[in-house]
């Protein structure tokens, strides 16, 4: 008799182990937007960036290792990859997402598993890492740490800034005649061709581009030509190199 006692007792122990160590499973869904950067910080209802890819992780290290991919091997992290036994990889991120036309997205439905939450089986939070890519902007590692609430409500968080890691620039001028004028005036020449080129390396050192330290390329990167008076002009874009 005593010994069935024990067996009860220790039965009733394992039965709650088991119960309170059960993990819960909550999920949660959010909007967002991403905006530009500089645009944001003067004005901070600007609208968002359109076409921006959004990814989401709930681990640092997929994150990081998607971005290695894509900086090393040139892979986005939806790209097919095979694995070291030649297995195709499951992707890392929990969710994707891409903005609409004002730089707004939507991700739903992203789930997690909390053994232990502050707020019991009703909520959890977790702890999510954003990258973002565009063109314009390239890959993008966001480096804040977001929380995310799993209590089945859609959130709206704060905007994602990010920005260009491209420069654009107006390039302006006039094309003359040599020693002619008219009226005291230089001569425009109508039709000229004028070729743009673009350096592929540079450094700077006290605000100051260094000849020397500067690459070009062998073929040009824009050509337009010159308007009835000689004018010209043209939008260039360039990827911004030692913080220019």
């Amino acid at each position: 008799m005593k010994r069935k006692y024990f067996s009860l007792i220790s039965a009733a122990i394992f039965a709650a182990m088991a119960f309170t160590s059960c993990s819960v499973n909550f999920y949660t869904s959010f909007n967002a937007r991403v905006v530009d950067l500089e645009d944001y910080q003067q004005e901070p209802s600007t609208t968002g960036i359109e076409s921006v890819k959004v990814y989401v992780y709930l681990d640092t290290r997929d994150r990081d290792a998607d971005y290695d991919d894509w900086f090393n091997l040139n892979l986005m992290p939806e790209d097919f990859r095979l694995n070291k036994f030649d297995k195709e990889e499951e992707q890392r991120f929990v969710a994707s997402s891409v903005t609409n036309n004002s730089g707004d997205f939507t991700v739903e439905g992203i789930w997690w598993s909390d053994l232990v939450s502050e707020f019991g089986t009703d909520a959890s939070i977790t702890d999510a890492y954003f990258m973002f890519y565009h063109p314009d902007y390239g890959m993008i590692r966001y480096a804040n740490t977001v929380m995310l609430y799993g209590d089945g409500r859609t959130r709206t968080l704060i905007p994602f800034p990010i920005q260009k890691a491209i420069n654009e620039v107006l390039v302006k001028g006039r094309i003359v005649e040599k020693n002619i004028t008219e009226n005291g005036q230089p001569v425009g020449i109508a039709g000229a061709s004028v070729d743009i080129y673009l350096p592929e390396l540079w450094d700077v050192q006290n605000n100051t581009v260094s000849v020397e330290d500067t690459d070009w390329p062998v073929k040009e990167n824009y050509t337009v030509l010159t308007d009835d008076e000689g004018y010209f002009e043209q939008i260039v874009s360039f990827k911004k190199y030692l913080g220019n």
